[in-house]
């Protein structure tokens, strides 16, 4: 045997070159790999992609436009007693309530108004807990803005006593109100309630024309209230 025969070559791929892998099966037959990855649908843009773009661009323009918290540069003060307009039906408040519980550090704030429904449409208990908001001054000194309430219909404005009623038909008197809400930074005794009132107008839901429902919307037409209340009733915590 000659040694002087040269031995195998290994020469590096050129750009012009494919590399092909050939992979044995359990049958003993084999496939090229390249040719499975030509085998690859290539990615297609659907229905469902152009809606999660939609939901991203729509959720992006709301942050940079403030986000849901509420806007401080658009509202209108108004002065405790005072009857307003949110759209949906008249708006007053008449009482304000803070009651110390056993935890020094959490209150419970409550407002007592009146509502009247004017529209032609019933108007229910989620439609006012979506439409009004409540800020107050904690403990520390701090402003804080709630969206997030419990309200009932009243029997009557003078003890408190919730109404098994959900709607207000369309056209009805006057109907009491308690707004309820929990906090547990503490209260400021010096301080008052703030009723945020966004006023709302019943349209259909534009936003992605996911559906023809008309349903209570914001309006962006018109400024958020800061309904302030009368003098606080404030209510010790008496079992100490």
């Amino acid at each position: 045997m000659s040694t002087n025969e040269p031995g195998p070559q290994w020469l590096p791929p050129t750009h012009d070159a494919a590399l092909v892998i050939v992979a044995e099966s359990p049958q003993g037959s084999t496939q090229s790999l390249a040719s499975r990855r030509t085998d690859r649908q290539p990615f297609r843009w659907n229905a469902g992609w152009t809606l999660l773009t939609v939901i991203v661009l729509v959720l992006a323009l709301v942050a940079g436009f403030g986000g849901f918290k509420y806007r401080t540069d658009s509202r209108v003060d108004v002065a405790p007693g005072t009857t307003v307009d949110i759209g949906m039906a008249e708006f007053r408040v008449i009482r304000a309530i803070a009651e110390e519980t056993s935890d020094p550090d959490r209150w419970q704030l409550t407002v007592l108004a009146e509502v009247r429904n004017l529209t032609e449409q019933p108007i229910g208990v989620i439609d006012f807990e979506y439409a009004l908001g409540l800020g107050y001054t904690n403990s520390e000194g701090e402003f804080i803005a709630e969206r997030s309430l419990s309200l009932d219909f009243l029997v009557n404005i003078t003890d408190e006593k919730a109404s098994p009623r959900y709607r207000i038909p369309p056209q009805t008197d006057v109907v009491p109100v308690i707004i309820h809400k929990y906090v547990n930074d503490g209260f400021d005794l010096d301080s008052e309630f703030v009723v945020f009132a966004r006023p709302v107008v019943y349209r259909t839901n534009t936003v992605l024309n996911l559906s023809s429902e008309k349903v209570w919307a914001t309006d962006l037409s018109r400024s958020v209230l800061w309904v302030y209340t009368p003098e606080i009733e404030v209510r010790r915590y008496e079992g100490y």
